[in-house]
């Protein structure tokens, strides 16, 4: 009778040994999923090949910002989210916001042609949508800094 309740008595701590090393481990590997997702951009990152200073919305540690992505630049995969990028559209006279909305990808952007409202750039790259809803949690650039339109 000793012999098979110490039988038992192994299996029973060495199973407990193992549900307790497998609880650590989930939680170890929870916590390095957790550091991972706050450091990799899951919206796109966003490649300037044009002329002109580009006016980017994007979330940097959990806040949304704006910022300028000067030309033969590219966004930080590792530290911001590329969230949208911004241009102006001018018809007849009057200027309004557009903002072009990224999803998950690459996105380059080059000079399309010159017009007379301006530098027309043209958006490579899946999931670009044009005159999406602008959220009003999106920090705007000054309009009048803005001296292109978007096209794809």
């Amino acid at each position: 009778m000793r012999k098979i309740f110490s039988g038992h008595l192994i299996l029973v701590l060495i199973l407990m040994a193992v549900m307790g090393l497998t609880a650590v481990t989930a939680r170890r590997g929870l916590r390095i999923l957790k550091e991972k997702k706050d450091k990799i951009s899951i919206h796109g990152i966003v490649c300037n090949h044009s002329s002109a200073d580009l006016w980017l919305a994007v979330t940097r540690k959990k806040r949304p910002r704006i910022y300028v992505l000067t030309p033969d630049r590219c966004t930080n995969f590792f530290k911001e989210d590329a969230e949208a990028i911004w241009g102006k559209e001018c018809t007849n006279g009057s200027c309004e916001y557009q903002a072009w909305k990224l999803g998950v990808g690459r996105f380059d952007v080059y000079n399309a042609a010159d017009s007379p409202s301006g530098v027309v750039l043209r958006i490579i790259g899946w999931g670009a949508g044009s005159s999406w809803h602008i959220t009003e949690e999106w920090p705007k650039p000054d309009l009048s800094a803005i001296g292109y339109s978007l096209v794809k």
